[in-house]
């Protein structure tokens, strides 16, 4: 009777922790150089002609929630705010530093 009861929640602890170790060496392995490459290439998608990688550039961010401040170019339509897992915020531009 004691299998039956803890063989499932050791596999389901194993499994936890195996997932919990790829999704850890995923998320610290994601760089400041890797999140501003990838808004530059977006950049560059997304303004067409004229458009370089190297227009971009990044300052920390100025909100705790904030992990980098990317802007490209000076239209503010290319400023991105992203979170410390490369997810582009929503941030009003009302707002300073924006």
């Amino acid at each position: 009777m004691r299998v039956l009861v803890l063989a499932p929640i050791i596999a389901l602890g194993l499994a936890a922790a195996v997932f919990g170790w790829i999704e850890g060496r995923r998320w610290t392995s994601f760089s400041e150089t890797d999140a501003i490459n990838g808004i530059a290439d977006l950049y560059v998608q997304q303004a067409g002609d004229g458009a370089q990688r190297t227009d971009c550039h990044a300052r920390p961010g100025w909100r705790a929630e904030v992990w980098l401040d990317i802007r490209c170019g000076s239209d503010p339509k290319f400023w991105y705010a992203l979170d410390r897992r490369g997810g582009v915020l929503t941030i009003p531009r009302s707002q300073p530093g924006a």
